[in-house]
């Protein structure tokens, strides 16, 4: 009896044991189950956080992407525009290239106009001075000095214009012929006269009626074979009127022309005298 209770014991002590070991691993594998159970959990909710999180970028880049699109949009629209805009600069600045070119057309017509304009108000200021200003000898050394070559040669005045322009002009004449030793002879009778100097001086000069200086010179040949002559062949009286002509023309002022002295008039006689009519201013 004794044995059997201990042999009962013995077994439901090494049961109880086992029991509790099974009881105890059970427990252990319990947990590791809820521990990795728990660790699924976790990561299936790490999982679910990236993948919202995957999906919230992918609507940011959704909307990145639409602003991206925007962007383009409006870029291709301002590259447009820009294009748009080059195009009429273009038109534009070809537009003022040739409003350009026509200005300096302009400006050149203009230039051109200016200058006319220039060279006529010249002439209209010399025609006035022509109009205006008495005649006067101008270089006068150097009209002495050529007419002295001709030294002795006889002159005469043979008219004067009625008016104080002319009167002056033929005696500054008078001076430069008698400073270039030129001999004055007494001119021809004439009514009216004027006495030059005012005063009886057996030189009064009948009055005329003629424009200009007018040089008169007599040679015993015909005008015509004198013309075919060289000029330093000709009898020194003719050349001597022709040097006359010249220096007058060259030094009257204002500016002299062939009306104011015509071309020497030769005529066929034996006379030696120069013969000097000054008229009227042209």
């Amino acid at each position: 009896m004794t044995i059997g209770v201990g042999g009962e014991l013995v077994t439901e002590f090494f049961a109880s044991n086992v029991d509790r070991q099974l009881a105890s691993d059970n427990a252990k594998l319990v947990g590791g189950l809820g521990e990795v159970a728990e660790k699924a959990l976790d990561d299936s909710n790490a999982a679910v956080t990236q993948a919202e999180t995957a999906v919230t970028k992918a609507g940011l880049a959704e909307d990145a992407s639409g602003r991206a699109v925007g962007k383009s949009s409006r870029a291709e629209g301002t590259a447009s525009m820009a294009m748009t805009l080059a195009s009429g600069a273009r038109q534009e600045a070809d537009t003022f290239e040739k409003r350009l070119g026509s200005a300096e057309h302009k400006a050149d017509e203009a230039e051109s106009h200016l200058a006319e304009a220039l060279r006529r108000a010249i002439e209209a200021t010399a025609a006035l001075d022509k109009i205006r200003l008495p005649r006067s000898l101008t270089n006068i050394p150097d009209l002495v000095s050529v007419l002295g070559d001709f030294k002795d040669t006889e002159y005469a005045f043979t008219s004067v214009f009625q008016d104080g322009e002319s009167i002056e002009l033929l005696k500054s004449i008078d001076t430069v012929l008698q400073d270039a030793g030129w001999k004055k002879v007494k001119p021809p009778p004439g009514f009216p006269a004027i006495n030059i100097y005012g005063k009886e001086d057996g030189n009064a000069v009948p009055v005329g009626f003629n424009q200009g200086i007018d040089i008169v010179v007599d040679s015993p040949e015909a005008t015509e074979s004198l013309l075919l002559q060289p000029i330093e062949q000709l009898p020194v009286l003719v050349r001597a009127a022709m040097t006359l002509r010249v220096e007058l023309l060259s030094n009257l002022s204002p500016q002299a022309n062939d009306t104011d002295v015509p071309t020497v008039r030769i005529q066929k006689g034996e006379s030696k005298t120069v013969r000097i009519a000054v008229g009227k201013k042209p």
